[in-house]
């Protein structure tokens, strides 16, 4: 091998690896980060503040146990989800604040059990929506959450539409 061949061989090789963090202060365990301060168990986030246990956000702050989420402000437990503020045990939402319990929800707000809702306020228990019993929605999203998410962003879409 020659020393180019050598050297190629370790560009692409450093190339290929994640980057320790680099403008990052007071963080703990958050070695693949930037632009990140005071938070801690972090893994590739970018630009957050006082997160913890969060994987993959971006612009963020104050997110606890959070997943591929961007621009989202005082939320726990929420995944795949867009510009959400104080949004709890959640998933595939944008646009969404003051949200619980809820999963591919537009603009919605202050509501909970929400399941493929766009533009929903104050309301409980409703799929696509239409409201429904407590009971009825229970047994329901249980059997949706068992089909692909990309179903259920179709239809999101579709009502997003309407």
């Amino acid at each position: 091998m020659t020393c180019a061949d050598f050297i190629e061989s370790y560009t692409r090789l450093k190339s290929s690896l994640p980057k320790p963090a680099t403008f990052s202060l007071g963080n703990e365990n958050s070695d693949y980060t930037a632009y990140v301060y005071n938070s801690s168990n972090c893994y590739f986030c970018f630009d957050c503040t006082a997160c913890k246990n969060c994987l993959y956000c971006f612009n963020c702050v104050r997110l606890v146990d959070c997943v591929d989420c961007d621009f989202c402000v005082d939320c726990e437990l929420l995944y795949s989800s867009l510009d959400c503020f104080k949004v709890y045990n959640s998933t595939y939402l944008d646009y969404c604040s003051r949200l619980y319990d809820s999963h591919f929800c537009w603009d919605c707000t202050d509501s909970h059990n929400l399941f493929g809702c766009t533009h929903v306020k104050n309301k409980q228990y409703c799929i696509f929506n239409r409201q429904y019993s407590k009971e009825e929605y229970l047994q329901k999203v249980n059997t949706l959450l068992l089909k692909p998410a990309e179903d259920h962003i179709k239809e999101l879409k579709e009502l997003i539409k309407k």
